[in-house]
């Protein structure tokens, strides 16, 4: 019956108020939820004192569910001279050439912290891990199953 001048505009405000903290809430939870909470390794070890690849299992490392974010070396044996390099192919044994993805190399006393990608690479067949002597490499990935 009697209406009060501007209660109309305090609704109005309020409801504008609500939504706002209803869309900034939202992102909040999208971030939680992002694919880099996912994210798994896997550790190729070489303890011999000569270069080593090691072809990475498709059922572990699948060309259609997974893609590679980044790597990271360290020695295996800290007592031993180690060869820190690192080579990333996508590779099949029926292929006559390979694709080499990412390669590093660097001296004993270089920064070496973890080489993260800005997307995610895709594997078209196989990977297989090239690496230097006394060294342990470990790719990090994700599955595109659980984003």
């Amino acid at each position: 019956m009697w209406k009060k001048k501007g209660s109309k505009k305090k609704g109005g405000c309020f409801i504008a108020v609500l939504l706002a903290i209803v869309f900034m809430s939202g992102t909040a939870f999208a971030l939680y939820d992002s694919p880099n909470r996912q994210m798994e390794t896997y550790v190729v070890t070489n303890s011999t004192g000569t270069s080593a690849t090691t072809a990475v299992s498709t059922s572990t490392i699948s060309p259609i569910y997974h893609r590679i974010i980044g790597y990271s070396i360290a020695p295996y044996d800290a007592s031993k001279n180690t060869e820190w390099t690192v080579a990333l192919v996508d590779y099949s044994s029926y292929q006559a050439d390979t694709y080499i993805f990412d390669e590093a190399e660097w001296g004993a006393t270089d920064c070496k912290d973890p080489r993260i990608y800005p997307y995610p690479k895709k594997i078209s067949t196989q990977l297989r891990v090239r690496q230097g002597d006394n060294s342990v490499v470990t790719i990090y990935y994700v599955d595109t199953r659980k984003y």
